[in-house]
């Protein structure tokens, strides 16, 4: 245990080290041995020790509520989270008509569901088929028309309907 403990504290960034204790080790050892993708350990009010499938880190986590902004019609703007264009790569765009507007640009919700040709599927499973870190979940860019359907999460799902048009309004996640 002392070698672990001085090979993490010569190894990590000086504003962790006060934090290099038995406890944090006995975490890291639980952590590189458990076989679930996602766990987070609070080490501080500021910082945490993250499991992100199959990297660890150590992250200062700002507890955000996430963000939500209602858009009238197809103009450019930015935020601090995405930026919106009139061209872009086709798994930043989607196709939206008058019909679609006002829609919300917001972050993930944990009972969000998207439709698919045979059904419907949880954007939760989405994240976890593309392996999308916990704590970068609620920071992707999600759209939703006027009546609340979901029609784009950034890089991974535009619905079905959208695949062969052509795209005229693109979300860039920073």
């Amino acid at each position: 245990m002392k070698f672990l403990q001085l090979f993490l504290y010569n190894l990590i960034d000086d504003k962790y080290k006060k934090n290099v204790n038995k406890s944090l080790l006995e975490k890291l050892k639980s952590f590189l041995s458990s076989k679930k993708a996602n766990l987070k350990h609070k080490i501080d009010d500021e910082y945490y020790l993250i499991k992100s499938y199959d990297q660890i880190s150590f992250k200062k986590i700002i507890d955000d509520e996430g963000f939500c902004y209602i858009v009238n019609d197809m103009s450019c703007f930015e935020t601090p989270f995405f930026k919106v264009f009139s061209k872009g790569y086709k798994m930043q765009g989607i196709f939206l008509t008058e019909e679609d507007f006002p829609i919300k640009i917001r972050s993930y919700h944990q009972d969000d569901v998207v439709e698919i040709k045979n059904g419907k599927k949880k954007v939760s499973r989405l994240f976890i088929d593309k392996k999308i870190p916990l704590i970068e979940r609620k920071f992707i860019p999600i759209i939703e028309n006027k009546d609340g359907k979901i029609l784009f999460v950034y890089g991974i799902y535009r619905h079905f309907n959208f695949k062969l048009t052509q795209n005229n309004y693109f979300v860039v996640k920073y």
